[in-house]
């Protein structure tokens, strides 16, 4: 194994960070900027070898100007926790994925149990996973105490502290966001709370450790069914051919109660698609049956087939003769504001998936975080900016709000196979100005001209 050496080693200060993904990683550059000892652990060799090779996995403001920064002082990421008596502290930041709407626990299980093999006496082992309420207590730390053959409380501490940064600025809300913390007792949540103060404004000390578990699922939960409810409502605007975005603007403008999120083609992202599922399986296992989340998740889950279904409402009406129709999809990542590359659940994915049943449809993709060839492996064209996003294309379809698509130049419309349609699903665009061009169509999620 290689040998570790840092110019921020310091005794008892060292942290192992497991799981690399959006959460471990910005977690554990944000510890090492902190000052402490860090090191990075992911089963996954060829993340391992992206990030000390300056080539992170994902797009994250930010990251990769901090970690050429770290690497110089020493910062190292590795496939296995590296053999070091100074590691005092374990974070696991594994993902929990959901199949057939139960969670899956395998990633969770292999930490815990390689954290058990070498925990020590003193250590403290804080989840930062999102999980169903209770893994903490009825999961994860049976797994540390058979693994190590030491005892929870009396022998090393335990603290559960959900993530809730927003991807694209996670580095920035680490550091302002207060953090929520509930441990197996006092000296956990005491010894996790003074670890986190390095960087946090502010820690929220619950009793239970099931009550910081349900603090992320609410969150999540509510956001989620806030979205399913914009869209909801979207769609009723649409029987009606109203604009939504108009209506939701005037009905938050000074209004200071209950302001309501515009609609979008879907809600996808890894915590927002499995999230409420995880609550509501936290509930079931307890004998109550939540309806709420399921519901949100459904009218969600929809939206892309209704922005398929949009797409081709004007294509069989306008080019049903077309041999060739050309699409050009605007965004890949599952949203635009703030910025990522992550595509994990993106709406824009199963649109794609509709739209390649159609054979006389080709398809043209943008994103200006994603990179083209992982566009391509979707089975799209990428194409430039500017003019080229335009130019022949029967329809344009914007799949997130990235505010570079606010600036793109509606001149260049004109350069669109007449006729056209532009499909502004988050209103980016000067709709008043193009439905007055000859030839061109708008739709956004309520009004369409088509």
């Amino acid at each position: 194994m290689n040998s570790f050496r840092t110019k921020k080693s310091a005794p008892n200060n060292s942290v192992c960070v497991l799981g690399l993904g959006y959460v471990g990683l910005t977690l554990a550059v944000t510890l090492y900027e902190c000052g402490k000892r860090v090191y990075g652990v992911d089963i996954n060799r060829t993340v391992v070898d992206g990030i000390n090779n300056l080539q992170p996995h994902f797009y994250e403001k930010g990251l990769r100007p901090l970690l050429e920064k770290q690497q110089r002082e020493g910062f190292e990421c590795f496939d296995t926790i590296p053999r070091d008596d100074l590691i005092t502290t374990y974070i696991i930041a594994v993902g929990t994925p959901v199949l057939n709407y139960t969670p899956v626990f395998r990633d969770l299980e292999n930490s815990a149990r390689h954290i058990g093999a070498v925990l020590k006496r003193g250590d403290l082992v804080i989840l930062r996973s999102t999980v169903p309420v209770g893994t903490t207590r009825d999961f994860v730390i049976p797994i540390l105490e058979k693994c190590s053959g030491l005892t929870a409380g009396p022998d090393f501490s335990v603290a559960f502290a959900p993530e809730r940064t927003v991807e694209g600025d996670a580095l920035q809300e680490l550091r302002t966001l207060p953090q929520v913390i509930a441990g197996i007792d006092k000296r956990s949540a005491t010894l996790t709370q003074a670890l986190f103060e390095h960087f946090a404004p502010q820690s929220i000390m619950l009793d239970f450790l099931e009550e910081a578990e349900m603090v992320k699922l609410l969150n999540n939960t509510f956001r989620d069914f806030n979205f399913a409810f914009a869209n909801e409502f979207a769609r009723a605007c649409d029987v009606f051919n109203l604009d939504t975005n108009k209506i939701v603007h005037a009905a938050n403008e000074a209004y200071t109660r209950d302001k309501i999120p515009v609609p979008s083609p879907g809600v996808g992202g890894y915590c927002l698609s499995k999230d409420p599922y995880i609550l509501q399986y936290s509930a079931r296992q307890r004998g109550y049956e939540m309806k709420l989340p399921a519901v949100g998740r459904s009218v969600n889950e929809a939206m892309p087939e209704y922005v398929y279904g949009q797409i081709m409402k004007f294509l069989n009406t306008h080019h049903k003769e077309t041999a060739v129709k050309h699409v050009a999809i605007l965004g890949f990542a599952f949203k635009g504001k703030p910025p990522t590359s992550d595509m994990r659940f993106s709406p824009t994915l199963d649109v794609l998936k509709f739209l390649k049943g159609n054979p006389n449809i080709h398809i043209h993709g943008h994103d200006f975080v994603v990179a083209d060839d992982v566009i391509a492996k979707h089975g799209a064209k990428p194409i430039a900016d500017g003019k080229a996003i335009f130019k022949d294309k029967h329809a344009i379809v914007i799949m997130t709000n990235h505010p570079e698509y606010k600036n793109l130049e509606i001149e260049h419309v004109r350069e669109m196979a007449k006729p056209a349609l532009i499909f502004d699903t988050w209103s980016m665009l000067p709709k008043e100005e193009i439905v007055n061009i000859k030839g061109l169509h708008y739709s956004n999620l309520g009004y369409d001209t088509i």
